[in-house]
Parts: structure tokens; C-alpha cells; sequence
């Protein structure tokens, strides 16, 4: 964290994106597979230890070795089943805390950037709410949790002062013309919120139902935030607020819809004492053949801690330190079947289809 506020952190040349296009290409090259839009209803288990997965169409699929990167709580509760696990697994697995929820307000803007500072900036309305210790407690509890607060009065305090975090992709890399047309750029504003449904004019059956993304209550919250965040782009890009050209918001709902987190949580464990550090969960489990990777895992939240913890979970299962591999240069693919990126390559594109069946998606 303090490398990333003091210093700067590193941004994929093409966006965040070209990560998952190259992870693709490296697998599918050397012959593994992906499948996307398959749910696993539950991990397989012969003698207390890991035999494959069990899809939702009833498919098993049979393997040794599971290593799951999804919500940590729902991999031991529903995946494996509370009943499997020993005593103080289900203890430890009941006390864990999830990270408040992260939104994500995506903006296209007729707004040039060219010229502006390569930087992230942390815009924060309301100094007095941040004043100290004391403050920012009682702004978290006003804010991110709203207890006996009617839903206008916690809308109302959070779109006036909540802070974010914005960024534009388009000034990071403005080679990648992917990202916005020429004299456009396209904006980010991110934050944390609340998961509780009642503050977003919701209750927990829409939400299990899909049925949230029609309710107008929620639609007109919705709308508030996406607000309060276009003004939190004003503040560090003056004038850009008067030419949005397309807006949406990812809220906690929606993050629950397309990653199954627990009440639509971004950033896994919540990172408190007893929940850091030797405090996270390592690579292996309690249960032989069960590997866990992840935001929730010993290397922390985000991008990098994310991606350290697959390397690790690997490593874990080939019984290497795969880590100082990699740092000591060691090529671990064979770059023959590899395709060279051309200057118009879309990463997006690239990745659109992958695991889908072609043949049903026309």
C-alpha cells in the first residue's frame, strides 16, 4: 500500500485485461481447457480427501487436486459442506469477516486527457469527516453500515460524502486506443458501500432472484451513486461531468451476480487483526487435495496479492517454490505456440468467447 499511494502502481501496457488474454492463451496453447458459464455445485470427496467436482448439470468431472479461487466462505460451506470439516475449521470458517463491498462507476467522456497527470487521485468531499480516528469510525458506521438509517437519509449523507478513487485508463496507457475514441477517455470511480439490501431499496429475495435490476427504488439509488460519482471525477478533472457520453455502476448486487461473493465483497477477507498476515488462509487446506488461491489468502487483496496467491496455490500442488522461479527468469511455457500480439490486437476480443460453446452463443 505504501509503494502504491507514494510511488505508483504498475498498469498492464493494453489495460488489465491483456492479463487474462495471455493466462488464456498460455493455457488453451499448451493443451488445458476453460469452461465458462458452468457452475460447480459442490467438490467431490472419497475418503475425506478431494476427487474432482460436481457440475450443476450433474457432470463430475474427476481430479486429485481442486484449487479454488472463489468466495473462501462458500468454497467450505457449499462447496465442500460444513459436515466435512473438522470442529475448528467450522469455527474458524464462522468467525471470518468479509471485506465491505467495492463499487465501480465506469464512465465514457468526451473529455480530453492528453495533457493531463498520469496519477491516481483519492478525492475526499468532506475533510471534517476525516478528521481523525474517532471520525472515520463514525463515518464507517454512517456510511458503510447504516444502521437504523431510513433509506433517503443514508443515501442522501453517502453521495455527498463518501470519498473515491479515480482513475482514467485512457491517460495510464494512451497507446491503447481500445480504450476510448481519440479526444474521449474512459474514467473509473471506485469506493466502498454498504452490502445491506434494505439500504439499496432491496430485499434479499430479489436479490437470490435476480429480480433487483427491475426494481425502481433501487434504480433511483442506483442513479444518486452513479451521481456522487461523476462529481468525485469533476473534482480531479475539471469540466468532464458535462460530457458523459455512457455510465454504469457495479454495485454490490452486482458483484455478487457475476462472482457469487459473499454479500458482494471485492476484496475478500476483511484485512483486521486475526485476519492478516499468518491470519489468512494459506495455499493448502485441511481437506488433501484442496488448494485455495485468491483476495483472501495470506498475500492480501487486489490484483497483485490475487495473482501471487494462484503462483503460490501451484506451487503448493508441484511442491516447488515456483516464486523464485520466476524471479530468476525461468520460462515456464514454450513460446513456439505462442501468437505474437499485433499493434491492433484487442485483448477484450481475444477473451470474449473463450470456454463458451461457439456453436450455442450465435
Amino acid at each position: 500500500m505504501d509503494h502504491f499511494v507514494g510511488r505508483g502502481g504498475w498498469f498492464p501496457k493494453g489495460g488489465g485485461q491483456v492479463l487474462a488474454a495471455g493466462f488464456a492463451e498460455v493455457i488453451q496453447k499448451h493443451d488445458g481447457q476453460i469452461r465458462s458459464r458452468v457452475e460447480v455445485s459442490r467438490i467431490a470427496l472419497e475418503g475425506g480427501r478431494v476427487a474432482g467436482v460436481v457440475l450443476s448439470t450433474g457432470e463430475t468431472i474427476a481430479a486429485p487436486v481442486v484449487i479454488s479461487n472463489i468466495d473462501i466462505k462458500k468454497t467450505y460451506r457449499d462447496l465442500i459442506g460444513k459436515e466435512n470439516l473438522p470442529r475448528a475449521t467450522r469455527l474458524q470458517v464462522a468467525t471470518w469477516r468479509m471485506a465491505p463491498p467495492v463499487i465501480n462507476a465506469f464512465f465514457g467522456i468526451d473529455h480530453d486527457v492528453s495533457n493531463a497527470p498520469n496519477s491516481n487521485h483519492f478525492v475526499i468531499p468532506n475533510w471534517d469527516r476525516a478528521r481523525n480516528l474517532h471520525a472515520l469510525a463514525t463515518m464507517k458506521s454512517d456510511l458503510l453500515v447504516g444502521r437504523r438509517r431510513s433509506v433517503h437519509d443514508w443515501v442522501s449523507d453517502y453521495a455527498a460524502n463518501i470519498p473515491a478513487y479515480v482513475q482514467t485508463s485512457t491517460r495510464r496507457d494512451p497507446s491503447h486506443g481500445a480504450s476510448a475514441p481519440q479526444g474521449s477517455a474512459a474514467f473509473e470511480a471506485q469506493t466502498m458501500a454498504p452490502s445491506n439490501p434494505r439500504l439499496w431499496g432491496l430485499d434479499p429475495e430479489e436479490i437470490a432472484d435476480g429480480r433487483y435490476r427491475r426494481n425502481p427504488r433501487y434504480q433511483e439509488i442506483k442513479e444518486k451513486v452513479t451521481d456522487a460519482m461523476l462529481a468525485r471525477i469533476e473534482v480531479a478533472y475539471p469540466g468532464a461531468s458535462a460530457k458523459v457520453e455512457w455510465a454504469e455502476l457495479a454495485t454490490p448486487m452486482t458483484q455478487s451476480r457475476y462472482t457469487d461473493s459473499t454479500a458482494g465483497n471485492a476484496m475478500g477477507l476483511e484485512p483486521r487483526i486475526g485476519q492478516y498476515g499468518f491470519g489468512r488462509p494459506r495455499s493448502a487446506t485441511v481437506v488433501p487435495g484442496l488448494f485455495v488461491a485468491g483476495t483472501s489468502t495470506a498475500w492480501g487483496p487486489g490484483t497483485q496479492g490475487a495473482m501471487v496467491s494462484g503462483v503460490k496455490a501451484a506451487g503448493a500442488v508441484l511442491q516447488r517454490d515456483l516464486v523464485r522461479d520466476i524471479r530468476a527468469g525461468r520460462v515456464m511455457v514454450d513460446r513456439s505456440r505462442l501468437a505474437p500480439w499485433n499493434a491492433g490486437f484487442d485483448p477484450l476480443e481475444a477473451t470474449r468467447m473463450v470456454g463458451r460453446d461457439r456453436s450455442r452463443s450465435r
